[in-house]
């Protein structure tokens, strides 16, 4: 729980985080290269991303959004047994810690 608390507090080190610290890094999404790298944008807003969110989203039956702030408000308002709520829960902090792992991986492998 701790990286999704992490996340959702957004002090994870994205890029825009880095640059407005003034270090001196390309903005651009390590995922789709398209758009800046922000939370919002490398976990639910990047191509690479919502395409894995939504094959996940459609197994777990909710609706895939682009938007942290409505992702986090139907995960804490989702009406299904508690352990299907629990096993959601536990797909969305999986698929956080694994979108994270290849972005680091794309980052640090060159």
């Amino acid at each position: 729980m701790c990286f999704a608390w992490i996340m959702n507090l957004n002090r994870s080190p994205t890029r825009d985080r880095l640059l407005s610290w003034g270090l001196q890094v390309d903005s651009s999404c390590l995922l789709c290269n398209s758009n800046n790298e922000t939370r919002d944008h490398l976990y639910f807003d990047c191509t690479f991303s919502f395409d894995l969110w939504s094959q996940l989203a459609r197994r777990c039956r909710i609706r895939p959004y682009r938007s942290w702030n409505q992702t986090i408000a139907q995960l804490e308002n989702l009406q299904s047994p508690k352990s299907t709520r629990l096993l959601t829960l536990l797909v969305w902090q999986a698929a956080l810690y694994w979108l994270w792992n290849e972005r680091n991986a794309r980052l640090h492998s060159g």
